[in-house]
């Protein structure tokens, strides 16, 4: 609620489904017993599975809606909610669908632990050992590499990964700059990797189209 003078009251807080839909149920009385209240929303991309930061500072992404005031009915619909700025809108993108992952996995009975996206990251897509899923820019729309670079972080939490050396002699662009890449055969390691990974970014694609 927001206040004129004095801090703002808060009045409830809750989640996003898989879809993006929420609904929370406050008291309609004005916090400081002033009249009806003046209700604003904020969202940060987080919850308790995925959160998406900027890499510079490190915080979470957060955005909020102007205020309703002196609302008086019993249903506030605020409609669709987006960032104002083009250039920010896949962070929510890339919320959204590592939250589906999670959905994914959870309903087939698989709890994956919590992880967290880089973005917009200067590293090509990848994902480390200790949770962190780097997504560069021009990947921002990309689904498929996002629930890829998911299935790494599954593999890691609910099996293991092998040691593996991708400066292998197959798809390195250099001794320094090595790859890998579907078209060549790679070590047994590497295709279990990538593989799974791979088949993790079909599968949640399948699920949710």
């Amino acid at each position: 609620d927001q206040d004129a003078t004095g801090g703002d009251d808060f009045m409830g807080s809750g989640f996003t489904n898989h879809d993006g839909y929420y609904s929370i149920t406050v008291d309609s009385n004005d916090g400081d017993g002033t009249g009806d209240p003046d209700i604003y929303v904020h969202f940060t991309l987080e919850n308790g599975r995925v959160r998406v930061y900027e890499p510079t500072s490190g915080t979470n992404y957060k955005y909020g809606t102007g205020d309703t005031t002196h609302f008086s009915g019993t249903l506030l619909d605020l409609g669709t909610l987006q960032p104002a700025d083009p250039d920010l809108q896949p962070s929510v993108f890339m919320h959204t669908n590592a939250s589906r992952a999670w959905v994914h996995d959870s309903i087939l009975g698989y709890d994956v632990t919590a992880c967290r996206v880089e973005w917009p990251s200067a590293a090509w897509p990848n994902c480390s050992p200790d949770g962190r899923i780097q997504m560069r820019n021009d990947f921002s729309w990309r689904d498929g590499v996002l629930w890829h670079e998911y299935g790494h972080w599954y593999d890691h939490e609910l099996a293991s990964w092998e040691p593996w050396d991708y400066c292998n002699g197959v798809c390195d662009a250099s001794p320094t700059d090595c790859g890998h890449c579907f078209w060549c055969q790679e070590d047994q390691t590497i295709a279990w990797l990538e593989g799974w990974a791979q088949f993790h970014g079909i599968a949640v694609s399948s699920w949710f189209p």
